[in-house]
């Protein structure tokens, strides 16, 4: 089955499912369930990086739609999960396992706010001047992502390759200061398309050269 990007970047939920068994203790449920959804975000990011590829390979002006798209959505997304979170009192830090949140509602949220905000520090390091002109034209945006950005890192749910990805993406926002050596690897200059409205180039007129014949000599005349 051929990979649907447009559908991919509309939805945005990660399914998982956790089967509580009464054999556990409430610590070891925990455990338990920060172990599967550490497997499950982990075949979460494969699919989004495989997005990111198809992305890449559209045309600009098919780009911008797909993103202009993709951000207000994640925008809204990332916004109500904020305050799932904040209202559930959950501190973000649930890599030990036994902080891992045991509410629904809060692990959902918990998993928007993961997938979103690296999914977005994919596409921020490969469309770094899109993303920065959003970020420009909406300070709301940039500082919610900042704070996700933040969340993500404190978490403790991330492998080392994410925790990478999180540090660049940090660093390319200014949510701290870069290193003397810092410089973005996705970074692509991207080439206008031309398009069909566009008119074509004016060629410039070629000046015609007048042939000479042969000319009679004066003692011919």
């Amino acid at each position: 089955m051929a990979f649907d990007l447009q559908k991919f970047l509309v939805c945005w939920v990660l399914t998982w499912t956790i089967l509580a068994s009464p054999a556990y203790s409430d610590g070891e449920a925990a455990a338990k369930d920060s172990e599967v959804f550490r497997r499950l975000f982990t075949q979460k990011r494969v699919e989004q990086l495989a997005a990111v590829q198809q992305l890449l390979t559209l045309d600009a002006e098919k780009q911008d739609s797909l993103l202009s798209t993709m951000l207000d959505k994640m925008k809204d997304v990332l916004q109500r999960s904020r305050m799932q979170l904040e209202a559930s009192g959950f501190s973000g830090v649930a890599g030990q396992g036994e902080d891992f949140p045991d509410n629904e509602v809060t692990k959902t949220a918990l998993a928007h706010v993961m997938e979103n905000t690296c999914f977005l520090g994919d596409v921020l390091l490969r469309f770094p001047d899109l993303i920065h002109r959003r970020f420009s034209q909406d300070k709301e945006w940039e500082v919610l992502f900042k704070w996700c950005l933040s969340f993500v890192e404190s978490s403790g749910l991330t492998d080392d390759s994410t925790n990478r990805l999180l540090d660049l993406v940090a660093q390319e926002i200014g949510l701290r200061e870069k290193d003397h050596n810092y410089r973005n690897p996705y970074r692509q200059e991207r080439k206008r398309q031309k398009r069909f409205e566009d008119p074509p180039p004016k060629k410039k007129k070629e000046r015609k050269k007048l042939q000479r014949g042969p000319r009679m000599s004066k003692t011919e005349l």
